[in-house]
């Protein structure tokens, strides 16, 4: 038996006198029938286990014939009670040696390193403040709001401190919408959006279309992108089966048409359609004549084209919706778009995401479709907000009330 061994030993069987205070050595060595190679080796595993802290003598320096069990001595006894009961291999833990009685441990004993698979998650410990009820309420509050007749914005947040567990709480949120079974219930898309990962708005933007587009399978992705360009396809496969068109009406006319006049008509008929095809597709798309250029400059100011990228792709993302929830749905099915992260961003860049998204969701089509979900740490947001109307109200007062509401 190893000294570790015998520590192990010795501590555990000292738990049945955890009541008692300076318990003569001899006698717990007799009664436990405990025996040692040597009076040194009593000594050193003694002196030991109280530099540990799993005992206390009557002398705090020098070895006597009398202990008592600490309170870490219980702990750690009971936890190698628990672990042998298991049938589990019982592990040195030395975590809780207080700070002072370690240091003298470490530079009196050596430690051997071994190998521990146990994997470690926060899964589990077991959640607590009834955050599955709270996940369920905050569901119900989103189904109330996606009922409600009236075209109100539907963005939430979850406020909390950074981290408060905003995207543990969300992960329960993500469970009971796919866990729960109604018929009648909203059925909820979930797509999970970094808005830390691009801050500036023209690239946040082409970003969260990116996000929401690659969140479907391969085949959405293939029978949305038909349905945006199914025209420019027909043409061009149009355009590259024109020869092999025009060779079969060739060889057809040959077979039915006898004399060679006629057959020279035919082929020349067939040249003809094949070089019309191919001045109608070099016209449609390179030809810009008169009309079209004041077609194109007498319309009005286009505000689509003053607002650039933005606007250009809020269209992209409306036809993707527009696509993936069918009108007459949009009352029984969303997408949730979780925005996580926020809290990383800079107070003024906070301020310009949330801003970003509010504008998003002024589109009917969009708000029909698409709820937003923001983890949010309102004391940085209330930063970003005073920060922001820091030039249009110089009470500081006023502009924090004004940012809290």
């Amino acid at each position: 038996m190893t000294e570790k061994e015998l520590r192990d030993e010795i501590i555990v069987k000292m738990l049945d006198y955890k009541d008692e205070k300076d318990v003569p050595i001899s006698r717990f060595c007799f009664e436990k029938e405990i025996t040692f190679d040597s009076d040194k080796q009593k000594k050193r595993i003694f002196n030991c286990l109280n530099d540990f802290g799993y005992i206390n003598f009557p002398s705090s320096f020098y070895f006597t014939d009398s202990f008592t069990i600490t309170s870490y001595g219980i702990d750690y006894a009971k936890r190698l009670v628990n672990k042998t009961n298991n049938g589990k291999s019982v592990i040195s833990i030395n975590g809780d040696i207080p700070v002072k009685k370690k240091i003298k441990a470490i530079t009196s004993l050596s430690y051997t390193a071994r190998e521990n698979y146990i994997e470690i998650k926060d899964n589990n410990v077991e959640a607590c403040f009834d955050v599955e009820y709270l996940a369920e309420c905050y569901v119900k509050l989103i189904d109330t709001a996606c009922g409600h007749r009236e075209n109100n914005v539907c963005l939430f947040g979850i406020f909390a401190p950074w981290g408060r567990g905003k995207s543990y709480f969300f992960k329960k949120i993500k469970e009971y919408i796919n866990e729960r079974k109604r018929a009648d219930a909203i059925q909820y898309d979930i797509v999970e959006f970094n808005a830390w990962k691009y801050q500036e708005t023209p690239a946040i933007w082409a970003y969260l279309f990116e996000t929401l587009y690659n969140s479907k399978g391969w085949w959405f992705k293939f029978r949305y992108t038909f349905s945006r360009n199914w025209k420019s396809i027909f043409s061009e496969t149009l355009l590259c089966l024109s020869p092999t068109l025009i060779t079969v009406l060739g060889t057809l006319l040959q077979k039915y048409i006898t004399n060679i006049d006629n057959i020279l008509i035919g082929t020349s008929v067939a040249g003809l359609i094949s070089i019309i095809g191919l001045i109608f597709n070099f016209i449609s798309k390179h030809y810009n004549s008169a009309i079209s250029l004041i077609k194109k400059y007498s319309k009005g100011v286009s505000f689509a084209r003053e607002l650039g990228v933005q606007a250009e792709i809020e269209k992209e993302i409306t036809s993707l919706l527009k696509f993936w929830i069918k009108t007459k749905k949009t009352s029984k099915k969303k997408v949730i778009l979780y925005i996580d992260d926020i809290d990383r961003c800079s107070e003024t860049k906070m301020t310009s995401i949330i801003d970003s998204l509010r504008t998003v969701l002024e589109n009917e089509e969009i708000r029909k479709r698409l709820i937003i979900i923001c983890s949010i740490d309102p004391e940085k947001i209330i930063k970003g907000i005073e920060y922001k109307y820091e030039t249009i109200y110089n009470d500081k007062e006023e502009r924090r009330s004004i940012a809290i509401d």
